[in-house]
């Protein structure tokens, strides 16, 4: 089974669809509409795709059947609660971003989130592999932004 995630070219409600196509066949085995979606990550047979209906922060889907697992808007629903960005930290949680560029970890299972205490940095771009995670921090300050890129290597 293929499973992949399609944008809907509608402005008014910027839809994806996680959509299952059969490997073999090429047809089409479930599709899930999400408005105000962003991105999409597949781990461990989950598809997440990072903001959802509502303004709900995140939303998960079982990979096989296209059901809804969990939804969760860490912080509150609206808008600015919506999450633009979603990556595997482990097996176990996912990393997403909110408007603000807040970090959050998301259980994979339940979709529990607990923020992370940055002070006043802003999240820029995270990109994971299986050792180390970098990540590109902004601190505002009185002249405009000080861009930074901290590396974390897991032990």
């Amino acid at each position: 089974m293929l499973v992949s995630v399609l944008e809907e070219h509608d402005a008014e409600t910027a839809e994806r669809r996680g959509v299952a196509l059969d490997a073999a066949t090429g047809g089409e085995v479930w599709s899930h509409s999400v408005a105000h979606a962003g991105e999409a990550t597949l781990h461990n047979g989950r598809l997440v795709l990072a903001g959802g209906d509502d303004w709900k922060g995140s939303v998960a889907l079982d990979a096989r059947t296209g059901a809804l697992q969990w939804e969760e808007s860490p912080g509150g629903d609206g808008p600015e609660f919506d999450m633009s960005t979603a990556e595997v930290l482990d097996d176990d949680s996912l990393l997403v971003l909110d408007r603000d560029r807040a970090p959050w970890a998301l259980s994979l299972d339940t979709g529990e989130a607990e923020r992370y205490d940055v002070e006043e940095r802003r999240i820029g771009s995270v990109q994971l592999s299986a050792d180390l995670a970098v990540v590109r921090v902004e601190t505002p300050t009185e002249s405009g932004v000080d861009p930074m890129t901290l590396v974390f290597a897991r032990p």
